[in-house]
């Protein structure tokens, strides 16, 4: 498995988002949003942000917003 480098710029922050790639058959990515320290108003704004953002990719992303909850964009 490979991690990737990801972050999110919004105004003078600078936020890093730990993913990788997962162990499935199909190319999937994992994003693991329910790790940052920030406000729950700020995960949802970046959830809806990389949504937008990873459906130009031919990649299925599942971008975890708890332990074991997450959102694809397949």
């Amino acid at each position: 498995m490979y991690t990737h480098s990801l972050s999110v710029n919004k105004g003078k922050n600078s936020i890093n988002i730990d993913c990788e790639d997962l162990p499935t058959k199909v190319k999937t990515i994992g994003i693991w949003l329910h790790n940052l320290d920030v406000s729950d108003t700020l995960k949802k704004e970046i959830q809806n942000a990389l949504l937008k953002w990873v459906n130009q990719f031919d990649v299925t992303f599942q971008i975890y917003i708890t332990k074991d909850e997450f959102i694809t964009n397949n």
